[in-house]
Order: C-alpha cells, then structure tokens, then sequence
C-alpha cells in the first residue's frame, strides 16, 4: 500500500534530484507500508536508517550543485536540509535506543516536510537550474 506515488507534480526538472526525490519518497512508502502491516520493529528500524543515509547523501549532492552555480538562497536551502537531517537523526537515534515505534506525529513530520521541501524549495532550485541552462 503506497502513500505517495511519483507524478509529475513532484519533478523539479532536473533529473538527477528527481530521481534522488523518487528514492527518498519510495524510503517513506516503506516506512508507511510496515506502520500498515505492524512491523514496527526491524524493519522499520531499517528503513529509518536507510532514509538518514539517503537524505544526507541526496542533501550533499543538491548543494554541491548549489555551491558550483552560486545558488543565491544556498543559506536557506542548506539550513532546511540541516534540520530535517537532526530530526531524523534524533528518530534514529530513539531506534537505535530500543524505541521501536514510529508514532504517526513523527511519520507525519517525516511525510509533510519532504512534499513541502521538493514542491517548494526544491522546486526553486529547480528552475534556478534550468534558467540557467545548469540542469545537469
């Protein structure tokens, strides 16, 4: 059972955080597919730690395409990707602490900030890109 589906609506136009964001929204899909099913131990446990890789390995990607094409709001960009790596790590660490729930305020958080993120922030990224003929 999937919560979110890849569309169109969530492209940026660069196809290389695209496909990062279709990771990232595939990560959350199996996070909401074990809540379903009522695995919340090891797999979840797992899948939380695979999104705190992915996101700070997608997060590092999109500012190094920020910082080569002199981004002008990098700051802001890079404070957003600063606090949702320190929330997911304190989820992490909750799990790697024996906690073995993931409450629906928390899943939630995780869900909101990454549509908000790519259809907002990203997404002007995106566009700055392209402008700018930067797309890679």
């Amino acid at each position: 059972m999937l919560l979110l589906s890849w569309d169109e609506t969530f492209s940026v136009g660069v196809a290389q955080i695209d496909d990062q964001h279709r990771q990232l929204i595939d990560l959350i899909n199996k996070i909401h597919t074990a809540r379903a099913d009522g695995n919340e131990s090891a797999v979840i446990r797992r899948v939380i730690f695979q999104l705190f890789k992915y996101a700070t390995h997608h997060f590092s990607e999109e500012e190094s395409l920020m910082r080569d094409n002199n981004y002008p709001d990098f700051q802001t960009h890079y404070k957003e990707h600063e606090f949702f790596i320190s929330r997911l790590d304190a989820i992490a660490t909750h799990f790697g602490q024996g906690e073995i729930q993931v409450a629906g305020e928390t899943f939630r958080f995780l869900v909101d900030w990454l549509l908000d993120h790519i259809l907002t922030v990203d997404k002007k990224l995106g566009r700055f890109l392209i402008e700018g003929d930067r797309a890679k």
